[in-house]
């Protein structure tokens, strides 16, 4: 599986997978993607240990530009994660 996903590409495919919105609360409130999760940055590492984080399917995680998701799928490429991808520019590109 590709490491990064288009904006456009996951309007397209969006069904096919579990979205994990890594902003705060309080960013997450502001407005997400659409049956998108809320696990945060600052909670993230956490939530992989509770096994809060699927292994057998496809993920898009996000952020607002895409630095926050580039770290965290970093980190779940370290964990075993095979299936997980991170959205290009964030949820502000996903927007426009």
């Amino acid at each position: 599986m590709k490491a990064e996903i288009s904006p456009r590409e996951l309007r397209k495919e969006k069904k096919k997978y579990k979205l994990i919105d890594v902003r705060e609360d309080w960013e997450y409130r502001e407005g997400h993607i659409e049956e998108a999760e809320n696990i945060p940055f600052s909670t993230f590492e956490w939530a992989e240990r509770e096994g809060k984080i699927p292994k057998d399917k496809p993920l898009v995680v996000y952020c607002l530009h895409g630095i926050r998701s580039h770290r965290i799928l970093k980190f779940l490429q370290t964990k075993g994660y095979k299936k997980a991808c991170h959205l290009l520019g964030g949820f502000e590109a996903y927007q426009l």
